[in-house]
């Protein structure tokens, strides 16, 4: 269930995705993805639909991502961004950021695009929480 506190944090996503979508190189001229949420210890808080993904096998398939990306956070604790344990030949991409007791998980564009969608919302949403000491090595 959406919550009021996420709202801004949904809305925000949804106008990052369209700037990129019309922004960046998009053959495929995706639109869409999926946002995921998660409290630190990997509790849903949200998984919504953000654009238009039309073909629901890849709109299931976004969605699974974007959870799965948030529970590999979750198990590497010492992670900010699921960039940090991907592997790319067992379906395990970037795309999830860790801010302060929640996470952020995005599935639908490119990897980096899915990537710097969370990284933007987490930098406007919590900017107290997402201070220079968190930043990854």
């Amino acid at each position: 269930m959406l919550t009021k506190e996420l709202v801004p944090i949904v809305l925000l996503v949804e106008d990052i995705t369209k700037f990129v979508c019309q922004s960046m190189e998009n053959p495929k001229n995706k639109t869409g993805g999926y946002l995921c949420i998660t409290d630190r210890n990997g509790k849903l808080c949200c998984l919504n639909q953000i654009g238009m993904v039309l073909d629901l096998t890849k709109a299931e398939k976004y969605a699974g991502f974007a959870q799965e990306k948030a529970k590999r956070l979750v198990a590497h604790p010492d992670h900010i961004s699921s960039w940090q344990s991907r592997i790319e030949k067992e379906d395990k991409y970037g795309g999830a950021i860790r801010v302060g007791n929640n996470i952020y998980s995005f599935s639908g564009l490119t990897e980096h695009e899915d990537e710097a969608i969370m990284l933007t919302a987490a930098r406007y949403c919590s900017p107290e929480k997402f201070s220079t000491s968190q930043q990854a090595t």
